[in-house]
C-alpha cells in the first residue's frame, strides 16, 4: 500500500516539474513587454531558433502552467546560458515554495508525505497487534471440528423437515 502512495505521488510529481532533455541548455531570458522587463527561464529545442523572427521557448519553471510560449525576437532583451548549479536552486526553491519538499530525489507535498508517515505507522501497528490469533506451525494438521459441528447443521433442516411435513399431513388428511 506504501508503494503504491509513493508511486501516485512520483508520477503527480513528473507532471509538476521534469529536467529539459538531454543537450538543452537552460538560458535565463529578459523580455520586453511594453517598457516592462520580465525574467523567464527556458530552452529552445534548436540553436537556430534563436535567428527565428518568433522563438518558441519551452519554459523551465515548475508550477508555470504556460508550457510554451512564443516571443518576437525583437522583444529579448538578453539571454545567457543560466549555470546548472543555480537552476538547481532555483528549482528548489521554486518547488518548496509550492509546499513541495524534497525526499530523497523526489519533492512531495509535505501532506502527501504526513499521509506516508502515518500509513507507516498504521502498518506498524497492525504488524505489531499480539491479539490475531497465532497459525498453527506450518505441517501440524488444524484441529478437526466436533460431531456437532459436523451434523448439526443437517440434523437442524432434518428436524425441521419432519415438522412441516406432519404439519401438512394433518392439515389435510384432517377429518372434519
Amino acid at each position: 500500500m506504501i508503494e503504491s502512495i509513493l508511486f501516485t505521488v512520483a508520477v503527480a510529481m513528473l507532471e509538476v516539474y521534469a529536467d529539459p532533455p538531454p543537450g538543452s541548455e537552460v538560458h535565463e531570458i529578459t523580455i520586453d513587454d511594453n517598457g516592462q522587463h520580465w525574467v523567464v527561464y527556458g530552452y529552445v529545442e534548436d540553436d537556430s531558433d534563436w535567428d527565428r523572427l518568433t522563438v518558441p521557448i519551452i519554459l523551465d519553471m515548475p508550477g508555470d502552467p504556460r508550457g510554451t510560449v512564443v516571443v518576437k525576437k525583437e522583444d529579448i532583451v538578453e539571454h545567457h546560458r543560466e549555470p546548472s548549479a543555480t537552476r538547481d536552486k532555483r528549482i528548489e526553491a521554486a518547488l518548496e515554495q509550492a509546499g513541495l519538499e524534497a525526499v530523497g530525489n523526489l519533492y512531495v507535498s509535505s501532506e502527501e508525505r504526513d499521509l506516508a508517515d502515518r500509513a507507516r505507522r498504521m502498518a506498524q501497528a497492525l504488524d505489531a497487534d499480539e491479539t490475531a490469533p497465532a497459525a498453527p506451525p506450518e505441517g501440524e494438521p488444524l484441529p478437526r471440528p466436533g460431531l456437532l459441528a459436523l451434523w448439526g447443521p443437517h440434523a437442524g433442516v432434518g428436524v425441521v423437515t419432519v415438522a412441516l411435513l406432519a404439519l401438512i399431513w394433518a392439515g389435510l388428511f384432517r377429518k372434519k
